[in-house]
């Protein structure tokens, strides 16, 4: 009994997170839509980061519940839904440094922009061997996520890259950059 009400209850804090993330995601988006007239770089990247967090809103709750379903067409959405997971939250670390300098400095460096490519590189074809090799997560033979040994390295990734914007953010506010104060 005791199992089961932790399981709802973490089903259900999943789907409140998740929707208000949603919710607040979707009027940031109609408040920005103005960007995609711009064209810029930096409103590329806002937007973009955006939609991979929202997409994220919404696959997660899905993805969960699917945990521990019977079927072969549950087993692949839970290994497409936890890929997309990856690649999403890689693609929101990845737009936010690049938007973050951008911002501050005007553009983002061709040398930081090949590291980030090759990093993004790197982890998409980690995810695509993933399927054939689970070495991230798995879906084991009860349907259900298990993380696996690489799976610490993309949670660096992802936190390296955040890291970096808040360098890059440092970097540019001593120099004086375009932007002197901005919330990161």
């Amino acid at each position: 009994c005791i199992g089961e009400m932790m399981s709802s209850f973490d089903l259900t804090s999943i789907y409140v997170a998740n929707g208000i993330g949603a919710v607040l995601l979707c009027i940031l988006l109609m408040s920005n839509v103005w960007r995609l007239r711009e064209r810029r770089a930096e409103s590329i990247y806002l937007i973009a980061m955006m939609v991979a967090t929202l997409l994220n809103c919404i696959v997660d709750p899905l993805v969960y519940t699917l945990d521990g379903m019977e079927g072969g067409l549950y087993r692949i959405l839970n290994y497409a839904g936890n890929t997309w997971l990856y690649i999403g939250t890689l693609a929101a670390s990845y737009t936010w440094v690049s938007f973050v300098e951008c911002h501050m400095n005007g553009s983002i460096s061709k040398k930081h922009s090949v590291v980030l490519k090759i990093i993004v590189a790197i982890c998409t074809i980690g995810l695509v061997v993933n399927l054939f090799y689970p070495m991230v997560f798995d879906v084991n033979d009860k349907n259900v996520y298990v993380r696996k040994s690489m799976y610490m390295g993309y949670l660096a990734v992802n936190y390296g890259l955040l890291v970096d914007a808040i360098v890059v953010y440092l970097r540019s506010k001593g120099r004086g950059g375009l932007i002197k104060y901005f919330p990161v």
